[in-house]
């Protein structure tokens, strides 16, 4: 990844995907939001109100990223494509639908301070492209992605 410009650096973070196809939104992520947990828990029913018991597994929340478009637009076409192929669920190739994401967060520095692994992410939220002929000067286009995950692992 070229560090000179990666428009996330200044923000303190890293984003790397494993899908190569992918590595052209490496350097337009301007903002993340890294997904929480949520633990599930057990309900037990007593005479005098419910008590509540840690369960057994965890939900991961949703991770978002905002990202600068390019000037052809090949993040938010890319983007698109890979939403409506998950639609095609006939003849799925879940290695094709799903990637696997690295998120490291840097120190004041720039120093690795840890990463963080998601395991089977997909997008499946691509917010409007805002276009306006009504501006003066060009100015840069950001665009929101959602994206579900499977699972996550802090390293």
């Amino acid at each position: 990844m070229n560090l000179d410009n990666n428009n996330a650096i200044s923000n303190r973070f890293r984003v790397t995907f494993s899908d190569p196809d992918l590595r052209i939104l490496e350097d337009r992520v301007t903002s993340l939001i890294i997904p929480g947990l949520s633990l599930r828990f057990l309900t037990v029913p007593n005479q005098i109100r419910n008590v509540y018991r840690p369960g057994k597994s965890v939900d991961v929340l949703d991770m978002s990223l905002t990202v600068k478009l390019d000037e052809e637009f090949k993040v938010w076409k890319k983007m698109f494509a890979w939403i409506l192929d998950n639609t095609s669920l006939d003849t799925i190739d879940f290695n094709r639908i799903v990637s696997d994401c690295s998120i490291t967060v840097l120190s004041n520095k720039y120093n690795p301070l840890f990463v963080i692994e998601l395991t089977d992410i997909f997008p499946y939220s691509l917010s409007d492209l805002p276009l306006d002929i009504n501006i003066a000067e060009p100015s840069p286009i950001f665009i929101d992605i959602n994206f579900k995950v499977d699972s996550i692992k802090l390293v």
